[in-house]
């Protein structure tokens, strides 16, 4: 394996791509395909000794060539908008790739080197430059690099063949460093999108999925349960006097409770079940393949489990739990209803019991 290929595969090989400004990102990238990028661009030793022979050449034009690709760039309305709102933008811009140049024909193909062509995929995906633009965008530069070297062939003392050659290993690099940012575009775009999709279907409080969540999750597990013929059981937890904590202790104590209740209730049930915020002091159990009995077992670890915790100024809580097995062909809601009977009846017997119908 060569000195870049190996450089590259250290940085993929990170678990943690954080760095420098950068200490918020968490994302992993495919590595398979960025893998199979480098292979199939076949660098090696020519290609790093045809770069160098116009190393100094583009070193030194890196920030003319930087100036002529952005005012190229301006002449489109769509990037010319997301340029120029932020007027100091266009000058990091540029000098950011006038620095990206010099680094392209350092010949320093490091770490850092393609840690920072992932960053760049970053920066302009979180400036709105859209990924079609983006790669686009290389191949003008690509034109830019092409136009100087033509121009200075005769200082260069080189002929038309080793322009060809030269041309074709820049066009190597550049498609490794097209790939780390494409990557890093796709990486964000999918991170973005599944925080979206938690936000709108996870309690903010607690963590637990929302009532939006709920219907989707129900008439899925309803449906399957019906098909396949297997029980599912619904169970409703209701936190024993919480407003009497936010009376005394404040709704910042109430919240906490909240938080140390949900996680309370998810280390005693499956990872197959769900928790549901249902209600201001209620959560929802939905528990697939799982029988009333069964059901009734999981309620009362929970209820051990909330009643042997020391929360927030050492308070001592209860819960009261109605649960119930879903009939065949009913729906949701009168299972849910069932459930609230089992939970009523769980309070009239004097709280901190656990109630199935």
């Amino acid at each position: 394996m060569n000195g870049i290929m190996r450089n590259l595969k250290n940085v993929l090989e990170k678990e943690n791509l954080n760095k420098n400004s950068f200490d918020e990102i968490y994302f992993l990238i495919s590595k398979n395909n960025i893998e199979f990028s480098l292979e199939f661009s076949d660098i090696d030793g020519k290609d790093i000794e045809n770069i160098s022979t116009v190393k100094d050449l583009m070193i030194k034009n890196s920030y003319p060539i930087a100036d002529k690709f952005y005012n190229h760039l301006l002449k489109f309305e769509v990037i010319k908008k997301i340029i120029l709102k932020e007027p100091p933008l266009l000058s990091k811009l540029k000098q950011s790739l006038s620095q990206y140049i010099k680094e392209f024909f350092s010949l320093n193909y490091d770490e850092d080197y393609f840690f920072s062509r992932l960053q760049i995929g970053f920066a302009h995906f979180n400036n709105g430059i859209s990924l079609d633009i983006y790669i686009k965008s290389y191949a003008y530069l690509l034109s830019l690099f092409m136009e100087i070297i033509k121009k200075e062939m005769p200082e260069l003392q080189i002929d038309d063949d080793t322009l060809l050659d030269v041309i074709d290993s820049i066009q190597k690099i550049m498609t490794i460093d097209v790939t780390l940012a494409v990557a890093a575009y796709n990486e964000k775009a999918m991170n973005e999108r599944i925080i979206l999709e938690k936000l709108a279907t996870t309690d903010n409080l607690t963590k637990a999925f929302n009532r939006n969540k709920y219907d989707e999750i129900i008439n899925r597990e309803y449906t399957a349960a019906f098909r396949y013929d297997y029980p599912v059981s619904l169970t409703i937890i209701d936190i024993d006097y919480l407003k009497n904590i936010n009376d005394t202790y404040g709704h910042s104590a109430g919240d906490i409770v909240l938080k140390e209740s949900s996680a309370l209730i998810k280390n005693n049930i499956r990872a197959s079940d769900y928790l549901i915020r249902w209600g201001g002091d209620e959560f929802l159990v939905i528990a697939p393949h799982t029988s009333k009995i069964n059901a009734e077992r999981m309620s009362e670890k929970i209820r051990r489990a909330i009643e042997s915790h020391k929360f927030i100024h050492n308070i001592n809580l209860t819960v009261s739990i109605g649960l119930t097995q879903a009939l065949e062909r009913e729906t949701p809601e009168d299972t849910v209803k069932r459930a609230d009977e089992a939970l009523y009846k769980s309070k009239l017997l004097g709280r901190n019991k656990v109630s199935a119908v």
